[in-house]
């Protein structure tokens, strides 16, 4: 049996609040029940285009007939900034739990950051920096990586198009990755479309 149902309500223009659900009861062949329920409460507040912040807590429980509940909730902020029509800028953190009974088994959370510009009207560029932290309670083990991602645009002509992207990973181990990706379309007519990368 599926339930699902939201609520939303805006005090002003500018904030907004809702929260959403989802609930599924399920019976197997072998006639065990099993239960799996989302829920999600969220915020938005948007006072210019200098500050726009967004909060959200979300909650998914898969409940199992003769096994162990297990659980994930996750925390999730983030702020927004368009000072220039041109230039955008957001950052946000997330913490996401997950819990086997009453007790924490992992831990993950992550920043991110993004940065994007138009430097010419047929120019734009982006770049990208996320940090991820993951704890194992039950081994008691811990892992961190930086990304770093370099994203590039540009319309040369109405049907010739280049995007190009770098993306480095520093792992915890040490260990570094590096990766390029090229892409091109070119349209000679609105009948043919040829696609590289």
């Amino acid at each position: 049996h599926l339930s699902q149902g939201s609520i939303s309500f805006r005090p002003w223009d500018q904030w907004s609040l809702g929260y959403t659900f989802n609930r599924n009861d399920t019976t197997s062949d072998s006639r065990s029940q099993s239960l799996q329920f989302n829920q999600t409460l969220n915020s938005a507040l948007s006072l210019n285009r200098y500050f726009a912040l967004s909060l959200s807590v979300t909650e998914t429980t898969d409940d199992i007939e003769d096994q162990d509940e297990t659980k994930n909730r996750s925390y999730a902020l983030s702020y927004r900034a368009t000072p220039l029509n041109s230039l955008s800028f957001s950052l946000g953190g997330t913490r996401t739990d997950h819990y086997i009974g009453n007790t924490l088994n992992s831990r993950s959370d992550t920043l991110n950051s993004h940065l994007s510009a138009t430097l010419f009207p047929d120019l734009t560029a982006g770049f990208s920096a996320n940090w991820t932290r993951s704890e194992d309670k039950e081994n008691n083990e811990e892992t961190t990586n930086w990304d770093y991602r370099l994203d590039i645009a540009a319309r040369f002509t109405d049907g010739f198009n280049l995007s190009a992207s770098y993306t480095y990973r520093d792992n915890d181990d040490g260990s570094s990755e590096n990766n390029y990706d090229i892409n091109t379309v070119y349209r000679p007519s609105s009948y043919i479309s040829l696609t590289t990368g």
